[in-house]
Parts: structure tokens; sequence; C-alpha cells
């Protein structure tokens, strides 16, 4: 899991790791580790402002929700 995907435009990392988030995946897997991420990509939100952490907190729920059934076929 992860606030984003690495892509342009979605948003800082919040990381100092010096590659990319899709290549860690890239890496584990070749490695035999099974990986799958799921990037929130909240877009420009201050994660930190009281006014802005509510709506986003919900849009995570939501989004947790329709990731649902994915996650378990992942571990399944």
């Amino acid at each position: 899991m992860s606030l984003t995907d690495g892509l342009p435009g979605s948003g800082p990392r919040f990381s100092s790791m010096p590659n990319t988030i899709l290549q860690e995946i890239k890496d584990l897997e070749a490695a035999g580790t099974k990986a799958m991420l799921i990037a929130a990509n909240p877009g420009k939100v201050n994660l930190v402002s009281p006014e802005e952490i509510k709506p986003a907190m919900r849009l995570g729920y939501e989004h947790a929700l329709r990731e649902a059934d994915k996650v378990r076929a992942f571990w399944a």
C-alpha cells in the first residue's frame, strides 16, 4: 500500500528511496516475492490539515472497500 503509485502527477511518495515504487515492485517480483500495489493517489491534499484529513480518510475508506475483493484474492 502506498500513498501514490509514483507516476507523474500522482503526488509525492514521502520516501527517501532512490527508486520508484514501480521499480520496487519489479525487484520484489524478480526475487520471487508476490507483490500487489494499491495506491491511494490522493492528489493535492494536505494530510496534516484538520480540514482536509476527514474527507481524505473517507476517500481512503471507500477505496479500501473497492479493493477488498482484489486483496482477498491476492492472499488466497
